[in-house]
């Protein structure tokens, strides 16, 4: 959640509640608290709490959760080291999380190593985070599978899909989400583009690397997290980042694949990238996904000029509800480096 959450309590109250030592307050109330009420010591704290095996285990997730919003060098640090000592299931699994939206190469093999030794749901995010540090980075292998199975809108009852420049407030709204939740993903300022549907309201951002890459040439040349998607608190008027846009080279060269997943790795649509005969790239996007998901069509083209012009851009008035769920694809090869 990225709405910051707010208290009239001292800082130093703060910690010792987030410590089990004050119950002015919920503890994991607490502990979310710390990253924005005492960035100074939250890291030291969440450390303490996240080493200490007598903590629940769900504090300790919830630390690992407040030291990937704090995002310091040392934050990142603390997590690489509990990557390769947590025992729990549900506490690792934070950690792991965290690692994919924030680690550098070296998590990769501290990720592998909660690969081989997980099984389950853990094993499948160990697989997604580092996967996603390979797309952040251009590495290499840890390709994910495009699902190849699509879903058609109904021909009713349909909605529209907009796409328009955001209000100063929403754009900042979604400024602070980025600072709430880090992907380490650097976003082109231009990009923001504010999303209406009949799933709500939403904001894309475009990285970039993939603004940077400009051409189906180069997009061929390495894998991309090309954006991202967030949406709309209804009530809190807050934006949390919901969805990936990662793009990588078709096997057999001659475009490139999209790939928009939920941020713990399930599908949700994906579609292509061509050359535009008008310049740019010509993009077209299906439904691969799961429960929960809004069929859309798009259809347009983007360019650095230009920007995204939607020619076809139509969605259910309703989420799937009778998919059945499948398991996240693991990635189509690992190397440790």
């Amino acid at each position: 959640m990225s709405q910051i959450l707010k208290t009239n309590l001292s800082t130093e109250r703060v910690a010792e509640a987030a410590l089990g030592k004050d119950d002015a307050l919920p503890r994991s109330h607490a502990i979310s608290l710390l990253p924005a009420t005492n960035p100074g010591q939250a890291g030291p704290l969440l450390r303490q709490i996240l080493q200490n095996a007598a903590e629940a285990p769900k504090f300790r997730r919830l630390a690992a959760t407040a030291l990937w919003r704090l995002n310091t060098p040392e934050a990142r640090e603390t997590l690489l080291a509990a990557s390769r000592t947590e025992k729990d299931p549900s506490a690792l699994g934070g950690v792991v999380k965290a690692l994919g939206r924030v680690g550098d190469e070296r998590a990769l093999a501290a990720l592998g190593e909660v690969q081989m030794r997980a099984e389950g749901f853990l094993a499948e995010q160990a697989a997604f985070a580092s996967a996603l540090i390979a797309y952040r980075l251009g590495l290499p292998g840890r390709d994910l599978e495009i699902p190849q199975k699509t879903e058609g809108v109904p021909r009713s009852p349909r909605g529209r899909i907009e796409l328009g420049a955001p209000a100063a407030e929403e754009a900042a709204r979604f400024a602070q989400a980025l600072r709430d939740e880090p992907y380490d993903v650097p976003l082109a300022d231009d990009s923001v583009r504010q999303v209406r549907c009949s799933a709500g309201l939403w904001m894309l951002s475009l990285s970039k690397s993939f603004v940077k890459a400009g051409s189906l040439a180069a997009l061929r040349q390495r894998k991309t997290v090309a954006g991202l998607l967030a949406s709309r608190s209804p009530v809190g008027e807050s934006y949390s980042v919901a969805y990936l846009l990662l793009t990588s080279p078709s096997p057999n060269g001659e475009h490139a694949d999209l790939l928009i997943t939920r941020t713990t790795g399930e599908p949700a649509w994906a579609g292509t990238l061509a050359e535009s005969p008008e310049g740019g790239l010509h993009f077209t996007i299906h439904t691969v996904g799961r429960i929960g998901i809004v069929a859309v069509e798009l259809v347009g083209t983007w360019s650095s000029e230009r920007g995204i012009r939607l020619t076809r851009a139509v969605s259910a008035t309703r989420v799937i509800e009778k998919l059945a769920p499948v398991a996240i694809a693991p990635p189509a090869q690992f190397a440790t480096p």
